[in-house]
């Protein structure tokens, strides 16, 4: 249930205090996903799916997401992958994936 939730919010976009209840309170969703990307749970998820596939062409697409101006105040010896953009802050996920699309491996940069 806490899965679909995570996955509706990442493939459609909306706010994550918006899923639809069938997914669970929204802060378990929010939660849930940042608690697993903390101890590189996901990480480890498209890792042990990329050693399982057999396809050998990779691709890479990513997309630049502008930083809430509170970004840049993070906690000291907290990791960001934040960077200055033309106008603003902003972060960029790289994502790469086999030649059916699947996401085996995804990282983050400054935008």
């Amino acid at each position: 249930m806490i899965l679909n939730g995570i996955f509706i919010v990442l493939r459609t976009g909306i706010p994550w205090r918006n899923p639809p209840e069938q997914y669970g309170p929204y802060a378990t969703v929010y939660n849930r996903v940042n608690r697993w990307a903390a101890r590189g749970i996901w990480s480890r998820i498209f890792e042990a799916l990329a050693a399982s596939s057999r396809d050998s062409l990779q691709l890479v697409d990513s997309t630049v997401l502008k930083a809430h101006p509170a970004a840049a105040e993070a906690k000291a010896g907290c990791k960001q992958a934040l960077g200055i953009s033309r106008r603003d802050r902003a972060t960029k996920i790289h994502a790469l994936v086999d030649g059916r699309g699947r996401q085996f491996h995804f990282f983050l940069t400054g935008g």
